[in-house]
């Protein structure tokens, strides 16, 4: 389904023309679900001669990206990027580059960042911002030299400060270099550091942690030029009261899958054995989205860290290693086959949990649907 200018909202609308405002150089601030991707790929649509976008952004989102583009750009080509380093790629027809960020540095001597910096794009997007506050990781640093020679660099995220405001510093360092030439500076005018014990093995040892945020007039001043962000209470009256978004993935493991698949189709002429074949491959496929999952739910609650999230899946052995992932401090696991006793304790629990893997139960979804308002199927 192609997505239209009159789909936008008024929120995302007036990211749009801020970004315009600010000559296509700032940070967009909207909440998780809000369609932060939207405002960046109809900013090129209102801006032709924005021709060649790099999109950067975490691995589990980047298939995601490529749909999305997909639906607003049919006619235009996307491509990809996967591995370490680049083996002389032909990116010269192609109209959206997406690459995640950990491969974006991950070769010194061969890096992305190197081989993408000279690739003239017009405008360079880095989804999920935050994950750049470190302005030692090789990441930020790939991600400078990008931002350094490109003419247009939008940022997006949920959460511009995950720990304090020196997240923020790195940030907007890609979008104006000289206001925010010196971290130092920045660290001592806005969050000086403070001094404390901690015990290290059986000796107190004094480090430097950063301490209260100061001078926050002159910080808000100084980041609202470029700062555009809406609070999740103006975004959420213009939401429908359910949306539904679909994440694409790569399976992990592939190959299983198509022998899995290979062997379900060669056994269509005999019922029970097709049936006993489908489970199976059904049972492949869960296994193959437990990795690509994972990834997905470690930068959900990262952007949104206090939402709750409840997972319905199909197979419990894959709730299983979904639940083990998290502990059971963090998660809950709720299947059909739990005693009465185990099931009123984990109907319990999901009041002091972030995430729920659950198998498809009746009972069970009665219970979340009260409790939880995010739900990945």
């Amino acid at each position: 389904m192609l997505v239209q200018w009159e789909n936008l909202r008024n929120y995302q609308i007036d990211a749009i023309n801020f970004i315009a405002r600010k000559r296509g150089r700032c940070l967009i601030s909207l909440c998780p679900g809000a369609g932060k991707s939207y405002v960046a790929l109809f900013l090129r649509k209102k801006y032709p001669k924005l021709k060649k976008v790099l999109i950067v952004c975490p691995s589990s989102i980047k298939l995601q990206w490529k749909t999305e583009v997909g639906k607003i750009f049919p006619e235009d080509s996307a491509i990809v990027l996967t591995g370490s380093s680049p083996d002389n790629p032909n990116l010269a027809d192609k109209d959206f580059v997406i690459i995640n960020y950990d491969i974006l540095n991950r070769d010194k001597k061969n890096s992305w960042a190197d081989y993408l910096k000279n690739q003239g794009f017009d405008l360079i997007v880095f989804d999920e911002s935050h994950k750049l506050k470190n302005r030692e990781a090789a990441r930020s640093k790939g991600a400078a030299a990008l931002a350094l020679n490109c003419k247009h660099v939008v940022l997006l995220t949920g959460t511009p400060i995950t720990s304090n405001v020196l997240d923020l510093w790195h940030q907007f360092y890609l979008i104006d270099p000289m206001n925010f030439r010196s971290f130092n500076t920045f660290m001592w005018k806005f969050c000086p550091l403070k001094k404390i014990n901690v015990n290290k093995g059986n000796r107190n040892i004094e480090i430097e942690v950063p301490g209260k945020t100061r001078n926050i007039v002159e910080l808000n001043q100084l980041i609202g030029h470029y700062f555009f962000q809406k609070s999740e209470k103006e975004v959420y009256k213009e939401l429908p009261e359910m949306s539904k978004i679909i994440i694409p993935v790569d399976l992990s493991n592939y190959n299983d899958y198509e022998k899995a698949e290979n062997k379900f189709r060669k056994s269509t002429g005999n019922m029970l054995e097709a049936s006993n074949n489908l489970q199976a491959t059904r049972m492949v496929i869960g296994q193959g989205k437990v990795q690509p999952t994972l990834e997905w739910l470690k930068d959900f609650f990262e952007t949104s860290s206090d939402e709750k999230l409840v997972v319905f899946g199909y197979h419990r052995a894959v709730m299983e290693q979904l639940h083990t992932s998290f502990g059971a401090n963090k998660s809950v696991l709720y299947y059909g086959g739990m005693n009465d006793k185990a099931k009123e304790e984990a109907k319990q629990k999901p009041e002091s949990v972030k995430f729920c893997p659950c198998v498809f139960h009746a009972d069970s979804n009665v219970v979340f649907c009260q409790i939880f308002r995010r739900f990945l199927f």
